[in-house]
């Protein structure tokens, strides 16, 4: 459930995504560039397994991938946005622990 201008909403849909499910912010997402155009390098720092969640501006799942085990600490992983029209997109990444984190991204 979420509220906007005084409205609440509540997401249904099958792999979506909504912004309440977000609040805790607790892996550190940063994308070079963004806007992107071909690709983007996304630096995060999480530990034990590791998913990545591409979602577009109606929270509908798009893309996941599966990044292993890391290690703690600082990682990178190229996404590759060839694929993905132009618009924003909401990147989410989960470890094993309950971590998560999410940014926008800008595909030109």
């Amino acid at each position: 459930v979420s509220s906007v201008g005084g409205s609440r909403l509540r997401w249904l849909a099958e792999n979506s995504i909504g912004m309440d499910e977000l609040l805790n912010n607790a892996i550190g997402i940063e994308f070079a560039p963004n806007p992107a155009n071909e690709s983007t390098l996304i630096n995060f720092t999480t530990q034990g397994h590791t998913t990545l969640d591409v979602y577009n501006d109606h929270g509908q799942l798009l893309q996941t991938m599966d990044l292993g085990n890391k290690a703690p600490g600082i990682h990178q992983e190229r996404l590759d946005t060839r694929s993905l029209a132009t618009g924003l997109y909401t990147v989410v990444i989960r470890s094993a622990n309950g971590d998560q984190g999410m940014k926008r991204l800008m595909v030109q």
